[in-house]
């Protein structure tokens, strides 16, 4: 079957290319090298979603918005919160079990073609153009044909097979951003750690006008910086740094680097 469009990654960028593609009028696959829709944000862990707007105005709209819209109405998010840390506009908790849920639901509803565990391992080429994708599953090898392909892999495969050219990390020596293990933490007094931003506020992060509603976490500077010279920690970070989650009592730590070992 030849597709009309072909997204290869199933992240958040190639599921909503996808949808928008199908609500187009085209016959549409998506490719998906995982056995779960979301890339980073189920993946990886990553949330909260960062930012929907720009000072008080709703800037990302569309489809990304009524993937929010749907994880409220089921209790699965808290919707648009100001960040309480004031590096975006606003944050949006949501719950990774509620959106993994949510996308495959949205590609079902949506009547898009979807291949998991489907690795994509070079391009058929006609005429300097890309025509085919080749893949590799538990069903062997398999050649999807289409008219146009949306690179969402996130590493740019597709773009890469197809000649593109490319180029890793910075300049001055090729090394991109460290790798963050997110891991999430259950049990935790929420009201204790919001009283110690309040009876210390020197040691934390907060933007203005904080309300002390949702939590998050960037601090700690004296317990870590205790904690190095006491040769307790080794992770290359000056703070602790986390997320109150949706699910009460939980939080999500974003404050780990996988870095290049000197």
């Amino acid at each position: 079957m030849k597709y009309d469009v072909i997204v290869c990654g199933g992240g958040p960028s190639g599921i909503n290319a996808a949808i928008s593609a199908k609500r187009n009028g085209s016959n549409v696959l998506l490719i998906e090298s995982s056995g779960l829709l979301g890339g980073n944000a189920t993946n990886g862990l990553v949330a909260p979603w960062m930012t929907f707007h720009k000072n008080s105005e709703q800037v990302v709209k569309g489809i990304a918005k009524e993937l929010v819209d749907h994880l409220v109405e089921q209790g699965e998010s808290l919707g648009y919160v100001k960040d309480p840390l004031g590096f975006a506009d606003t944050v949006t908790p949501v719950d990774i079990e509620g959106v993994k849920s949510l996308f495959f639901k949205m590609i079902i509803s949506e009547g898009i073609d979807l291949l998991l565990h489907t690795f994509i391992y070079d391009v058929i080429m006609e005429e300097n153009q890309v025509i085919g994708v080749k893949t590799i599953s538990k069903s062997g090898k398999l050649n999807f044909f289409g008219k146009i392909f949306i690179d969402a892999t996130g590493d740019g495969d597709v773009s890469k097979f197809s000649g593109c050219d490319f180029s890793f990390g910075r300049e001055s020596d090729s090394l991109a951003q460290p790798m963050t293990m997110i891991f999430q933490v259950g049990n935790v007094d929420i009201k204790k750690l919001k009283h110690e931003i309040k009876s210390n506020p020197d040691d934390f992060v907060v933007r203005d006008n904080y309300d002390y509603q949702y939590l998050a976490i960037s601090g700690f500077f004296k317990k870590i910086e205790q904690a190095k010279n006491d040769k307790k920690l080794k992770l290359n970070r000056d703070r602790v740094l986390f997320f109150e989650e949706v699910r009460q009592g939980f939080v999500s730590v974003n404050m780990t680097r996988i870095q290049k070992k000197s």
